[in-house]
């Protein structure tokens, strides 16, 4: 049963009564900021080992799915720049005669 304030003349406190007593207000905050740290921590910690199980099948998936194109004659990842071409559409081009 939730009493929502027992005030006297010195102060209000929320209550929240149960089979063993009463509990105050101050009693109910830190558990709650206690199990939300907890809770909190529990999830960085989920979150870490599972992004790094993605990034280690994610990173075999890639290394067995090479392009022709990445390795070099012997079958070695070629590790530098490759060159990048980008076609253009003509009509996209603007002369000094056009307007912005």
């Amino acid at each position: 049963m939730i009493v929502p304030f027992a005030c006297s003349k010195q102060r209000c406190v929320l209550e929240l009564t149960f089979i063993g007593g009463i509990m105050e207000t101050n009693i109910i905050l830190f558990f709650s900021a206690v199990g939300m740290l907890i809770t909190l921590i529990l999830g960085g910690v989920i979150g870490w080992i599972y992004k790094s199980t993605v990034d280690q099948h994610t990173l075999k998936r890639q290394m067995n799915n090479l392009h022709p194109e990445f390795l070099n004659g012997n079958g070695s990842y070629v590790n530098e720049e490759l060159l990048a071409v980008r076609f253009m559409d003509p009509d996209d081009i603007l002369d000094e005669d056009d307007d912005i």
